[in-house]
C-alpha cells in the first residue's frame, strides 16, 4: 500500500502519484511522511487532520499546491521547507501555530492568508520566501519568531496587529527598500519609524528591512536590539551619535561590513555583537564600560584599539581568529589586563609600529613597553619590527650582543647590524667586551673538558 496508516496516524506515503488525496480518518501526519517525494505536485488533506509533523513535506521539489483542512491546528517545524515550487496553500480556519522554518525557502509562494485563530509564528517560518508580496498578521497573533520573514526580497507590505507583543530578533531583515511596514497604533510595544521596526518610544531598533548596501540609523535610536541587523549585506553603516548600547549579535554575520565607526557615547557592547562579520579592525570608544564575550568571534582580527581604562570585558574572540600580525592598542591598560586572547606580543607590535611611524605616545606607554622588553627581550625579538625596536632603544645586555649580531645578519638587515655595532661601542668599554669574551672562552673550555 502507498499509505502506512495506524491508529489514525499517517506514518509514510511511498507512492509516485502527482496528485495525492490523503484518506479520511487520518488525524495526524507524522514527521517526514512525504519528505523528498519526487513526484508529488498537489496534496489534499482531509477534514479531521489536526497536525502536520516536522519535515512532513520537506524538499518535495515539485509540490505546487497544498490544501489544508479547517481542522488543522499545528504545522510542524520545517514541514514544507525547501518546497521551492509551492505556490498555493489553503490555510483552513482553525490553525493556531506555524513551526520553525515551516515554509523556509518556498521560493514560489506569493500570498499567505493566515486565519484569525493563529497565535504563534515561529523562527524563520517564512524566511527566503522571495516571491512573497504582502503579509497581514492577524489580530490575535501574540508571537513572531526570529528572522520570521528574513530575506523576503519581494515583500511590499507587512501589517502588525495590536495583539503582537513578542517579536524575535530581525524578523524582516533584508526584505528590501520597497517594503512598507505598518504597526497598529494600539500595539503597546512596537511602532514603525523610517520603515524600521522600533520600540514604542522609538529608542530601540528591532529590524531594518532596507538594510541592503548603505544604511544610516536614525538619530533617535539609542539601542541596537538583539540581532537587529544580523546577516545583513550592507557595506556601509552609519550609527547615530546618541547610541549607547549594542545588544547581543546585533551586527553578527554582516560579512560585507569591513569597517565601522562606533559613536563616542557608546557604553555597552553585547555578546557576539560583531561575530562572523567582515570587520578586521575595531576602535572601542573611551566611554564603553562593558564588553561581553566573543564580540569578534569568527572575524579575521588584525587590530583592536581600546581607548578607555575602566572597561569590564571578557575574551574578544578565539585564538584562531587572531591573524598572524594582529595588534592591540590599549594605552590605558596594563599588559596583565589585556582581554583574552590578546597577549603582550600584540601590544608590542602596536607599540613598535607607532614608534616607527613617529607617533606621539604618553610617557607611561613608553615606560611600560621599554620595561617589559628589557626584562623579556628574548621572548619577543623573533619579529623584525620588535627586534629593531629593542636594538634602537638599546635594551640589550652585553651578554646578548653576539647572538643579536648573528640574528641581524640572518635577517639581512644592514641597518640593524650597524645599529647593533654602534650600540655595542657606545655602551660598553673595550675592557667589558674583553672580559665578556674571556668568559665565553672559559665556558667553552669547561664544556670540552
Amino acid at each position: 500500500m502507498d499509505f502506512q496508516i495506524e491508529d489514525n496516524v499517517l506514518y509514510k506515503y511511498g507512492g509516485t502519484e502527482e496528485i495525492v488525496c490523503v484518506p479520511p480518518g487520518v488525524r495526524r501526519i507524522r514527521a517526514g511522511a512525504f519528505s523528498e517525494n519526487k513526484a508529488l505536485q498537489e496534496v489534499y488533506l482531509p477534514e479531521g487532520v489536526e497536525s502536520i509533523g516536522e519535515e512532513a513535506f520537506k524538499k518535495c521539489e515539485k509540490l505546487r499546491k497544498a490544501v489544508l483542512p479547517d481542522s488543522l491546528e499545528y504545522i510542524g517545524d520545517w514541514a514544507f521547507a525547501y518546497c521551492s515550487k509551492l505556490k498555493e496553500v489553503s490555510w483552513g480556519s482553525h490553525l493556531e501555530e506555524i513551526g520553525d522554518g515551516a515554509f523556509f525557502a518556498c521560493f514560489a509562494l506569493r500570498e499567505i492568508r493566515l486565519p484569525p485563530t493563529l497565535r504563534k509564528i515561529e523562527t524563520t517560518a517564512f524566511s527566503c520566501c522571495i516571491s512573497l508580496r504582502e503579509v497581514n498578521i492577524p489580530d490575535g497573533v501574540v508571537s513572531v519568531g526570529e528572522e520570521c520573514f528574513f530575506i523576503c526580497h519581494g515583500m511590499r507590505r507587512v501589517s502588525i496587529p495590536a495583539s503582537l507583543t513578542s517579536i524575535g530578533p530581525n524578523p524582516f531583515g533584508w526584505c528590501g527598500t520597497q517594503m512598507k511596514l505598518e504597526v497598529s497604533p494600539d500595539n503597546p510595544g512596537y511602532s514603525a519609524q523610517d520603515g524600521n521596526l522600533v520600540s514604542k518610544d522609538g529608542s530601540i531598533l528591532y529590524s531594518c528591512p532596507a538594510a541592503m548596501e548603505s544604511v544610516r540609523i536614525g538619530d533617535g535610536i539609542t539601542v541596537l536590539g538583539e540581532a537587529c541587523l544580523a546577516g545583513s549585506f550592507f557595506t556601509q553603516l552609519e550609527l547615530p551619535a546618541g547610541l549607547q548600547r549594542i545588544e547581543k549579535e546585533a551586527l553578527s554575520r554582516c560579512r560585507e561590513l569591513h569597517s565601522l565607526k562606533l559613536p563616542e557615547g557608546l557604553r555597552w557592547i553585547g555578546e557576539h555583537a560583531f561575530a562572523s562579520s567582515g570587520l578586521t579592525e575595531l576602535v572601542i570608544p573611551e566611554r564603553v564600560e562593558h564588553i561581553d564575550d566573543g564580540i569578534l568571534n569568527g572575524c579575521k582580527v588584525r587590530h583592536v584599539s581600546i581607548l578607555g581604562s575602566k572597561v569590564e570585558m571578557g575574551p574578544f574572540c578565539g585564538e584562531k581568529d587572531l591573524q598572524p600580525d594582529a595588534m592591540l592598542t590599549a594605552d590605558s591598560l596594563e599588559i596583565k589586563d589585556y582581554p583574552a586572547p590578546f597577549r603582550a606580543i600584540h601590544g608590542l607590535r602596536s607599540y613598535a609600529a607607532r614608534w616607527a611611524a613617529g607617533e606621539e605616545m604618553p610617557e607611561t606607554v613608553h615606560k611600560r613597553f621599554r620595561g617589559y622588553l628589557k626584562r623579556n627581550y628574548l621572548k619577543n625579538w623573533e619579529e623584525p619590527q620588535i627586534f629593531a625596536l629593542i636594538v634602537t632603544l638599546k635594551l640589550l645586555p652585553l651578554t646578548a650582543m653576539d647572538v643579536a649580531i648573528q640574528k641581524a645578519a640572518e635577517m639581512q638587515n644592514p641597518a640593524i647590524s650597524a645599529a647593533l655595532l654602534q650600540y655595542q661601542h657606545e655602551r660598553f668599554s673595550q675592557e667589558q667586551m674583553d672580559e665578556q669574551w674571556r668568559k665565553q672562552i672559559r665556558q667553552e673550555e669547561r664544556s670540552h673538558s
